[in-house]
């Protein structure tokens, strides 16, 4: 993988605008470009303060990277561990690159930034609330438009099966069914439905599906040759007492976290689906 693209899909967990020299010296790929420093060695200072399973990170100065490393395990508990080669699911910064593909689509005239969810998907959902004619593709990208944080978790398991870009579908038809949650255009509330909406409007108007759309006409333009969709790697194999097995096969890839939340009254609970489970969101 060339390092100068290689930077893309590097973790993203600390941001090291300036960082000492390490210890060692990796040879830079060209002449022309400046040397390349190991910060594994400092990485694994934050990995062992913080109690991470482990971490990557580079340094990119004009256009070129200056400094790359990484330390510690793929996963918890697992022995294989992680390194600058590695893909990394890079979550919600993916919302930018979908941002990005839609302003691609205001440009040749297939949206405008003040199209509606109403008008845009009215041929493939049926029953539209209203209210939805007034919610902007703007507002939707900037988290303005009025809608609720996540889908109903009904609605997410009810289309684990189904393909991405149906899923999309499944999220507008459970959704749009019903008015916002609150007054469109005013308050900011982060939505990852609002994207999953918007995503839906560019494969309704480019007839393709948003990882098509995605990979053609914003990753292939910028040079982003490994890129992918859904947590990487492959799950581990299963011990004989259903358990993973941290002996059973290797860990391909790293494995993202789990995050919990404590809502009042409602006990700990996870705020993401478990890694076989997976909503292809444009999130």
């Amino acid at each position: 993988m060339p390092i100068s693209r290689r930077a893309i899909v590097l973790a993203f967990g600390f941001l090291l605008a300036c960082a000492p020299a390490a210890r060692c010296l990796l040879p830079a790929a060209d002449a022309n470009k400046p040397p390349v420093d190991d910060i594994s060695s400092l990485l694994a200072e934050s990995v062992q303060k913080h109690k991470l399973p482990g971490m990557s990170a580079a340094i990119v100065e004009n256009g070129h990277i200056t400094a790359i490393g990484a330390t510690g395990v793929r996963r918890r508990g697992y022995k294989e561990p992680f390194t600058s080669d590695d893909l990394v699911h890079i979550g919600s910064d993916t919302k930018s690159m979908t941002a990005t593909l839609i302003a691609i689509l205001v440009e040749e005239g297939r949206l405008r930034w003040d199209s509606t969810p109403a008008e845009v998907l009215a041929g493939a959902v049926k029953k539209i609330d209203p209210a939805w004619k007034r919610v902007t593709l703007e507002e939707l990208l900037t988290h303005r438009g009025g809608v609720r944080p996540n889908p109903a978790m009904i609605t997410i398991l009810g289309a684990l099966a189904l393909s991405p870009r149906e899923q999309r579908l499944r999220v507008c038809r459970a959704v749009l069914s019903e008015p916002p949650e609150h007054e469109p255009g005013k308050d900011y509330s982060y939505s990852n439905t609002g994207y999953a909406i918007a995503g839906a409007m560019a494969e309704a108007v480019a007839n393709d599906s948003w990882e098509n759309l995605l990979l053609s006409r914003v990753c292939k333009p910028l040079g982003m040759e490994h890129v992918g969709f859904g947590a990487p790697g492959a799950p581990p194999a299963k011990s004989k007492k259903g358990t993973a097995s941290s002996s059973a096969i290797p860990i391909t890839q790293p494995w993202g976290t789990c995050q919990t939340a404590k809502p009042s009254g409602l006990g700990r609970r996870p705020t993401m689906l478990r890694r076989s489970g997976r909503l292809a969101a444009c999130i």
